[in-house]
């Protein structure tokens, strides 16, 4: 730990001034050129965003290390996910249900930024970068649903479920084709699920050993009514 030496945080760069109370960590992509550091309070979504090239800490510390701030509090971002130079970022900025929105960080802009998925009646939960295209998990009403964005067209289609459920993203790899998943049902025990997405298919994994309870016999039916105040509510 003697040797240790600081990169990012409070008083280590004169360049990037940091209160006492907020929190600094550092994050680096799977298979990344990259390294982030990310400033948050500790009990928001919203944090402050810096990306540096990954060799710049290995030679360099503290303010000669060239952190530029790619995202402010006031845009609003809570996650980042890459796919090579490409950043995709989950932002509520003007729409509290959450967007994804893209940026190259060859000339990181986010006034440039592109949609890639917008905002709707669902929330945006999470965005995650695998090797062949973006999933992004929505809830809606309780029930979750996850979308493969394709990176060139930006086209996003549903991922077909293995039978009714809400799925959750378990996971995903910069090396790998699709994504792991969970998938929560009121008639049936959780399992995990890796999607492929050239067969448009989720295999069960069998990490997870269902429960020996027969519920064959229960009838799930998912609906909305009509609230007092006109609202639809699950």
């Amino acid at each position: 730990p003697d040797s240790d030496k600081a990169v990012f945080g409070y008083d280590v760069n004169p360049n990037i001034k940091m209160e006492t109370t907020k929190l600094p960590f550092i994050w680096v992509p799977l298979n990344s050129k990259y390294v982030f550091a990310i400033v948050n309070s500790g009990v928001s979504p919203n944090s402050e965003w810096f990306i540096a090239p990954l060799d710049e800490l290995k030679q360099n510390s503290g303010a000669a290390i060239g952190w530029r701030k790619i995202a402010e509090l006031e845009d609003e971002v809570s996650i980042i996910d890459l796919h090579g130079d490409d950043a995709y970022l989950t932002t509520y900025k003007n729409t509290p249900r959450y967007k994804v929105v893209h940026i190259n960080l060859k000339n990181p802009d986010l006034k440039q930024a592109d949609v890639v998925f917008p905002a709707s009646e669902a929330v945006v939960e999470a965005a995650v970068a695998a090797r062949d295209a973006l999933y992004v998990q929505t809830l809606d009403g309780g029930m979750r649903k996850i979308y493969r964005v394709d990176y060139k067209t930006k086209k996003s289609e549903l991922i077909r479920l293995p039978y009714q459920g809400s799925a959750s993203i378990a996971g995903s790899y910069p090396d790998m084709d699709g994504i792991f998943f969970g998938l929560d049902s009121w008639n049936r025990s959780h399992a995990s699920f890796v999607y492929n997405p050239k067969t448009m298919s989720a295999i069960d994994t069998g990490l997870v050993p269902p429960i020996n309870i027969d519920m064959s016999k229960v009838e799930v039916v998912n609906a909305k009514a009509r609230s007092h105040d006109g609202t639809m509510v699950p």
